[in-house]
């Protein structure tokens, strides 16, 4: 029957592509018609997109359905019946993935000029201003180049009409100015914020912005933006001078809010599911992605508003939860074995040119392009009748069969969307699929150039790519099975939570901690944040007891983790347990590393800590709070210096813990000194609650921190513009979060870069965050406080996203070497190690082999060695090593020297 994923935008695809290349059937629903949803607007995703867009429409598993809507549904989990624009459709699970909207802007803020734009449109001018004639970025009014830029941030958000923080309008907004910094440096740009809500790599950007880019941060509250004839007057009242001020700009830009899909009401109205009073889906802290009625999933911001990193999470595992309650019924695609056709010296090239449904032939004479490539040497075929990738995929599929072509050259979109399938096609048709090489006409030539430029170019680079094919060589690939089990490094509820999920999918689970039972931090908390009141203790005992339950988990406590050996689908590591002489060595296909984060922090003589009886941390001060509460005045100080990170929950956790202090004592006169609230998301309402109920806040400047003395905290107030002193009878500190001792370790034994001691996950061109459980070491997963310290719900969905791409994984029977890596010629080598130490996976080696001597055409070996480079099975194809070896020794299969030569030459 499959699964239905209702939403076309990047929840969806990444949803969609999970199920299907783990071999479910997936009906995608998007009721636009084509996919993307906002992230076609931005600037810098789309074409990070376009990669994952391709894969969905020519996936064998997705059933895509464009301009449809869900009108009905009915039946239960396991059995849903959908009427889909007329169509009946049969699934197991659904999953909701809508996508959200923007609110309508206040007219005060001047939208209607034309120099007022929202952060969306914004983004559509940055893109224009990179193929624009000038290259600047000017004012749509009247084409003047902007020299002075403002940002309102919370536009639509922290407001009346939506009281809740949209989340991602902080770090957007600082992408969006870093950009305009790094291209138009001579703009000055000023941003008007009330709180900078940032974590992480973006706290780090704001850094940057303040103080390698003079962008000017203005913490206010902006009531009027007044058009002008030829400037912007922004009206703000100044809340760290008390003053209202007036700038003039040549253009504004509103960090607009996010709100739910106008369609998720309609869509919550059919399917039954609740929705909260902000419109969005109900879910809960310990269930972030089921919804009130089973077997229907939520992802993304159909729950809460968020950023594109945590709605691609939650999809992941949105799609695990899916796939538990479904069946697979599809093969797995790329598990066929291919048999390919020996292709000898023979050169019969031929020309596939796509028309990419006219974005190509609208700027390029096509006719004209071939007949001149007609003519080239061992041009044997040219096939210009194509329009789109699947009519260009059966076109090079009977051109290798019928002509009997040993080399491909393909021209149309970008290698980054088609590559993949153009390789698979030639595969298919029985030729080694690295005997091709792809052309960029899209983006290379139509977008970018005029008719006749763009169509001498389109000549001149399919010339170059006819001259390299003649030397590309058949690359073999060879295969290797899978190890259907996971290693989980980590016994906390990530862990936990991961373990379970690729144990419901089937697979075998070797769950180990280095404490002495299950649980990690979650044993050292009371009740959980926010008005449910979940304590701790009921969902840490429901999780130890279902995984210690499951048969498929293997629990190992009081280990660690000596040695792991392997590649992705093949991994083997070295158990060693704590008073043991004994090692255990575990093979395993995925591993998911969820060691969390520390709280350990001692904030030793800060505030007296230690000393003072009165001065204490969060930590403790939470389980204080469930006892009895003898203080009257309590100050509770955010932003302790000290060494780690500052986590997701810090403001969370003060203003839950002063809300919950306050609701125990109502007398009590709470104080919460901090330099930004950021309860961001739903938690906002938390913030608001505490002010509503008599918690003080005062702001302080991170120059001029608290100070304590003889029992008196004493703070200048931003907001006062005056010192305050405090009496208080109880000091909280909130400190720094830590990461977990063994990541430095296990960043070593993986090869995963750290940062702040927390694991990275793997990077991507141009810059998205469409991978977040992933690393650079194929086959390892990251999630939960391992790769920053998380709220609860959001460490459950991040485990739940670990879990489904290792099952992505684990679904393959077999999985191919990487066939692009690097080779040693070894009677050129000189052992020089050059190699050995550039090399980022460390996967190479140099070992001492026997040098031959040839008399007479005789080989024989002497007792002479040298060194030589050796590649391990862990070489990602980086070419690292062949940029740097003194020698040319070293090369990378598919870009050796003489294809690249041949390219050059041609082009000179």
């Amino acid at each position: 029957m499959g699964i239905a994923v209702i939403g076309g935008g990047v929840a969806g695809i990444t949803a969609a592509l999970d199920l299907a290349d783990s071999g479910y059937k997936v009906h995608l629903i998007e009721k636009n018609a084509e996919l993307g949803g906002k992230m076609e607007e931005l600037a810098e995703c789309q074409m990070g997109l376009s990669p994952y867009i391709a894969k969905v429409e020519n996936h064998p598993n997705i059933n895509l359905m464009l301009s449809s809507e869900l009108e009905r549904l009915s039946g239960t989990a396991g059995d849903f019946k959908l009427s889909v624009s007329g169509n009946e459709v049969g699934v197991e699970s659904v999953v909701l993935a809508p996508g959200y909207d923007i609110p309508e802007v206040a007219k005060s803020y001047g939208y209607g000029s034309p120099d007022v734009v929202v952060s969306l449109d914004f983004e559509g001018m940055l893109k224009a201003a990179t193929v624009s004639e000038t290259g600047e970025l000017v004012r749509p009014s009247d084409g003047k180049r902007v020299k002075k830029l403002g940002f309102i941030k919370c536009v639509g958000s922290r407001c009346q009409e939506n009281e809740i923080c949209s989340t991602a309008c902080c770090a957007y907004t600082a992408k969006e100015a870093w950009e305009v910094k790094e291209r138009f440096p001579d703009i000055e740009i000023y941003i008007f914020y009330m709180d900078i809500r940032v974590f992480g790599k973006d706290e780090e950007l704001v850094a940057e912005l303040k103080d390698k880019y003079g962008v000017k941060y203005i913490r206010s509250r902006v009531p009027e933006v007044i058009p002008e004839e030829g400037a912007l007057t922004v009206k703000f009242e100044n809340l760290e001078k008390g003053t209202i001020e007036k700038l003039d700009l040549d253009m504004v830009v509103l960090a607009v809010g996010l709100l739910p899909s106008k369609t998720l009401s309609k869509l919550a109205e059919i399917t039954g599911v609740k929705t909260d009073k902000y419109g969005y889906i109900e879910t809960s802290l310990t269930s972030p992605l089921e919804t009130s009625v089973p077997g229907i999933l939520a992802c993304g911001t159909a729950t809460a508003p968020m950023k594109v990193r945590e709605s691609v999470a939650q999809a992941s595992g949105a799609a695990l939860k899916a796939a538990g309650l479904s069946q697979r019924t599809e093969p797995i695609p790329g598990q066929e074995e291919h048999k390919y056709i020996e292709v000898g010296d023979e050169l019969k090239t031929g020309v596939f040119i796509c028309g990419c449904e006219g974005e190509i032939a609208n700027s390029i004479d096509i006719p004209a392009v071939v007949e001149r490539v007609s003519e080239l040497k061992d041009v044997v075929y040219v096939n210009s009748e194509t329009n789109t990738l699947q009519e260009a995929m059966d076109a090079i599929e009977s051109g290798i069969v019928d002509q009997g072509l040993t080399r491909i050259v393909f021209a149309g979109q970008s290698p980054r969307e088609c590559e993949d399938i153009v390789r698979d096609a030639c595969a298919g048709a029985g030729l080694n699929p690295y005997l091709l090489e792809m052309v960029n006409l899209r983006e290379q030539c139509a977008w970018v150039q005029g008719p006749k430029d763009a169509t001498e170019a389109a000549v001149d680079m399919l010339k170059m790519a006819v001259e390299r094919a003649k030397y590309l060589e058949e690359i073999p690939v060879e295969r290797y099975p899978v190890i259907p089990k996971a290693l989980v490094i980590g016994g906390g509820i990530s862990g936990m939570n991961a373990a379970l999920g690729i144990a419901d999918a089937g697979y075998e689970v070797h769950l180990v901690d280095k404490g002495a039972e299950l649980g990690g931090g979650l044993r050292e908390s009371t009740e959980l944040p926010g008005p449910g009141g979940e304590q701790a203790a009921d969902v840490l005992k429901e999780l130890v007891d279902k995984v210690t339950a499951n048969e498929r988990i293997n629990v190992y406590t009081k280990v660690k983790e000596e040695k792991v050996v392997g590649r992705a689908g093949s991994f083997k590591a070295k158990i060693v347990a704590e008073g043991s002489a004994e090692d255990v060595e575990i093979e395993f296909g995925a591993c998911v590393i969820a060691t969390g984060a520390r709280r350990d922090f001692v904030p030793e003589g800060y505030f007296g800590y230690g000393k003072e009886k009165n001065v204490t941390t969060v930590s403790e001060f939470v389980k204080m709070l469930a006892g009895k509460l003898d203080a009257n005045t309590i100050a509770l100080i955010q932003d302790v210096p000290g060494e780690g990170v500052t986590a997701r929950y810090s403001s969370i956790e003060v203003v839950d813990s002063a809300l919950k202090a306050k609701e125990k004592n109502p007398d009590a006169n709470v104080f919460v000194l901090y330099q930004d609230i950021k309860t961001y998301g739903k938690w906002e309402v938390l913030y608001k609650d505490a002010r509503e109920k008599g918690v003080i806040f005062l702001r302080y400047d991170k120059e001029k921190p608290p100070k304590y003395e003889d029992g008196i905290v004493s703070v200048y107030d931003v907001i006062f513009n005056d010192e305050i002193q405090i009496k208080p009878d109880l000091v909280v500190l909130s400190t720094p979060a830590m990461p977990a001792e063994a990541n430095e370790r296990l960043s070593e034994m993986f090869r995963i870069p750290l940062k702040n001691g927390f694991f990275m996950e793997k990077p991507e061109r141009p810059k998205m965050v469409l991978t977040p459980v992933d690393t650079v070491n194929e086959g390892v997963f990251i999630c939960g406080s391992a790769v920053y310290p998380a709220m609860i719900d959001e460490c459950l969905a991040m485990s739940s996203a670990a879990a489904s791409r290792a099952c992505v994984l684990l679904a393959k029977d077999f999985l191919e070497t990487p066939a692009m890596t690097s080779v040693v010629d070894e009677e050129i080598c000189v052992g020089c190690g050059v190699c050995e130490a550039i090399c980022p996976v460390e996967a190479i080696e140099l070992t001492e082999e026997p040098v031959p001597v040839v008399t007479f055409g005789v080989t024989t070996v002497v007792g002479r060695t040298k060194k030589v480079a050796k590649v391990g099975d862990g070489c990602i194809g980086c070419g690292s090593c062949a940029s740097y070896c003194p020698s040319s020794a070293m090369s990378l299969k598919y870009f050796r020297d003489k294809q690249v030569y041949a390219q050059l030459d041609y082009a000179v």
